[in-house]
């Protein structure tokens, strides 16, 4: 394996012997403040949790997704269980609780939730409670489909 290459200027270069220019070189500190490290340190436990950087006034989206993905989870098994119903309620409450679930991880990875776990729960459930109306629905697509078939002898 050979060494790296090295640029080192010769006797013949006319750029060698300038001296660098002080002014291009870059600023250590930027030119603006740092919100986060120059902010003063937080004196009470609602600065800490409201003033810098962690919020939760956006938890209210993973509640609604929890909420959304529990009863869609519930109407789509009570649609198994009964064999009809309002599918597309529960597709609509299982699209509701995977969007609003979803909402609420991306409000807590940018810290302006604080339940990310129950946002992730509640889009996870919405999103098998909207495959399950889905897959009902096609379910009972196939069996009108091939009763039809049977029925009209094609």
């Amino acid at each position: 394996m050979t060494e790296p290459h090295t640029f080192l200027p010769g006797e013949d270069d006319p750029l060698a012997g300038i001296a660098p220019n002080p002014a291009s070189a870059a600023p250590l500190e930027p030119a603006y403040p740092d919100p986060v490290r120059d902010a003063p340190e937080p004196t009470s436990v609602f600065e800490q949790v409201h003033g810098r950087g962690i919020s939760n006034h956006l938890n209210h989206l993973g509640v609604y997704g929890m909420f959304f993905g529990v009863v869609g989870v519930l109407a789509t098994t009570v649609l198994y269980v009964t064999g009809g119903g309002l599918w597309w309620l529960n597709a609509g409450l299982g699209g509701a609780g995977a969007y609003y679930g979803w909402r609420g991880v991306n409000a807590s990875r940018n810290r302006l939730a604080t339940n990310g776990r129950l946002a992730m729960t509640g889009g996870i459930l919405g999103l098998l409670a909207f495959v399950g109306a889905v897959t009902w629905l096609v379910i009972i697509g196939f069996i009108v489909s091939s009763a039809g078939r049977i029925a009209w002898g094609g």
